[in-house]
Protein backbone atom coordinates (compact mmCIF):
# COMPACT_ATOMS: atom_id res chain seq x y z
CA UNK A 1 0.00 0.00 0.00
CA UNK A 2 2.82 2.40 0.89
CA UNK A 3 4.56 1.70 -2.44
CA UNK A 4 1.33 2.28 -4.35
CA UNK A 5 0.76 5.65 -2.71
CA UNK A 6 4.32 6.83 -3.28
CA UNK A 7 4.33 5.74 -6.91
CA UNK A 8 0.96 7.43 -7.47
CA UNK A 9 2.33 10.70 -6.07
CA UNK A 10 5.42 10.46 -8.29
CA UNK A 11 3.29 9.87 -11.39
CA UNK A 12 1.09 12.85 -10.55
CA UNK A 13 4.10 15.13 -10.02
CA UNK A 14 5.73 14.06 -13.26
CA UNK A 15 2.51 14.51 -15.24
CA UNK A 16 2.19 18.08 -13.90
CA UNK A 17 5.62 18.99 -15.25
CA UNK A 18 7.27 18.90 -11.86
CA UNK A 19 10.43 17.00 -12.71
CA UNK A 20 11.77 15.50 -9.50
CA UNK A 21 15.43 16.19 -8.82
CA UNK A 22 16.05 18.20 -11.98
CA UNK A 23 15.45 21.70 -10.65
CA UNK A 24 13.09 24.41 -11.80
CA UNK A 25 11.45 23.26 -15.03
CA UNK A 26 8.87 26.01 -15.63
CA UNK A 27 7.49 29.20 -14.14
CA UNK A 28 4.34 27.45 -12.93
CA UNK A 29 6.45 26.02 -10.11
CA UNK A 30 6.78 29.57 -8.73
CA UNK A 31 3.09 30.42 -8.98
CA UNK A 32 1.56 31.84 -5.76
CA UNK A 33 5.05 32.01 -4.20
CA UNK A 34 6.96 34.56 -6.25
CA UNK A 35 6.62 37.47 -8.62
CA UNK A 36 8.91 37.24 -11.64
CA UNK A 37 11.01 39.63 -13.69
CA UNK A 38 11.74 37.92 -17.01
CA UNK A 39 14.40 39.91 -18.80
CA UNK A 40 15.54 39.39 -22.38
CA UNK A 41 17.73 42.49 -22.61
CA UNK A 42 21.50 42.65 -22.92
CA UNK A 43 23.94 44.72 -20.92
CA UNK A 44 25.89 44.32 -17.69
CA UNK A 45 24.05 47.27 -16.17
CA UNK A 46 20.88 45.15 -16.04
CA UNK A 47 22.46 42.68 -13.61
CA UNK A 48 24.12 45.49 -11.67
CA UNK A 49 20.76 47.25 -11.27
CA UNK A 50 19.05 44.04 -10.15
CA UNK A 51 21.78 43.30 -7.61
CA UNK A 52 21.70 46.85 -6.25
CA UNK A 53 17.95 46.50 -5.61
CA UNK A 54 18.21 43.09 -3.91
CA UNK A 55 16.57 44.23 -0.66
CA UNK A 56 13.47 45.51 -2.47
CA UNK A 57 13.44 42.46 -4.72
CA UNK A 58 13.55 40.11 -1.72
CA UNK A 59 10.91 42.10 0.16
CA UNK A 60 8.52 41.77 -2.81
CA UNK A 61 9.26 38.05 -3.32
CA UNK A 62 10.70 38.62 -6.80
CA UNK A 63 12.69 36.00 -8.64
CA UNK A 64 14.38 37.36 -11.75
CA UNK A 65 15.68 35.59 -14.81
CA UNK A 66 17.90 37.42 -17.29
CA UNK A 67 18.60 35.76 -20.63
CA UNK A 68 21.91 36.89 -22.11
CA UNK A 69 23.78 35.19 -24.95
CA UNK A 70 21.69 32.03 -24.62
CA UNK A 71 22.49 31.70 -20.92
CA UNK A 72 20.41 32.45 -17.87
CA UNK A 73 21.47 34.64 -14.96
CA UNK A 74 19.15 34.62 -11.96
CA UNK A 75 18.65 35.12 -8.26
CA UNK A 76 16.76 31.81 -8.07
CA UNK A 77 18.32 30.03 -5.08
CA UNK A 78 18.25 26.46 -6.37
CA UNK A 79 18.94 24.31 -9.42
CA UNK A 80 17.39 25.04 -12.80
CA UNK A 81 16.41 22.34 -15.26
CA UNK A 82 18.52 22.40 -18.46
CA UNK A 83 15.30 22.76 -20.51
CA UNK A 84 14.10 25.79 -18.52
CA UNK A 85 15.47 28.32 -21.01
CA UNK A 86 13.61 26.53 -23.84
CA UNK A 87 10.42 26.81 -21.78
CA UNK A 88 10.98 30.57 -21.39
CA UNK A 89 11.77 31.06 -25.06
CA UNK A 90 8.76 29.06 -26.26
CA UNK A 91 6.19 30.36 -23.79
CA UNK A 92 7.27 33.96 -23.19
CA UNK A 93 10.11 35.25 -25.34
CA UNK A 94 9.42 33.91 -28.81
CA UNK A 95 9.93 36.69 -31.36
CA UNK A 96 10.43 39.40 -28.71
CA UNK A 97 13.68 41.28 -28.18
CA UNK A 98 14.21 43.34 -26.18
CA UNK A 99 11.58 42.33 -23.66
CA UNK A 100 11.04 42.68 -19.93
CA UNK A 101 8.03 41.00 -18.32
CA UNK A 102 6.61 41.42 -14.85
CA UNK A 103 4.66 38.28 -13.92
CA UNK A 104 2.48 38.29 -10.82
CA UNK A 105 2.18 35.60 -8.19
CA UNK A 106 -1.00 34.48 -9.98
CA UNK A 107 1.05 33.73 -13.10
CA UNK A 108 -0.44 36.58 -15.14
CA UNK A 109 1.67 39.02 -17.15
CA UNK A 110 1.30 42.39 -15.44
CA UNK A 111 3.66 44.46 -17.58
CA UNK A 112 5.53 44.14 -20.87
CA UNK A 113 8.32 46.64 -21.63
CA UNK A 114 11.47 47.05 -23.70
CA UNK A 115 13.62 48.31 -20.81
CA UNK A 116 14.00 47.30 -17.19
CA UNK A 117 12.62 49.98 -14.87
CA UNK A 118 12.80 48.48 -11.38
CA UNK A 119 11.26 51.53 -9.67
CA UNK A 120 8.24 51.36 -11.99
CA UNK A 121 7.83 47.64 -11.27
CA UNK A 122 8.15 48.15 -7.52
CA UNK A 123 5.42 50.82 -7.68
CA UNK A 124 3.24 48.53 -9.77
CA UNK A 125 3.79 45.57 -7.42
CA UNK A 126 3.12 47.74 -4.35
CA UNK A 127 -0.27 48.74 -5.79
CA UNK A 128 -1.39 45.10 -6.27
CA UNK A 129 -3.99 43.79 -3.79
CA UNK A 130 -1.90 40.76 -2.81
CA UNK A 131 1.10 42.99 -2.09
CA UNK A 132 -1.10 45.40 -0.11
CA UNK A 133 -2.11 42.45 2.08
CA UNK A 134 1.53 41.42 2.50
CA UNK A 135 2.53 44.94 3.57
CA UNK A 136 -0.29 45.06 6.14
CA UNK A 137 0.70 41.65 7.47
CA UNK A 138 4.38 42.58 7.84
CA UNK A 139 3.71 46.00 9.36
CA UNK A 140 1.68 44.55 12.25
Amino acid sequence: MRFLTLSTIMILLLSCGQVIGNGLANLNQLKWKNRIFLINVSGEDVITNLNSESAGIDERHVIWFCIQDGKIITNYPSDINPNFIKHLENDYLKNYYPLVLLIGKDGGIKSRDKVLNIKKYFDQIDSMPMRQSEMKKYSS
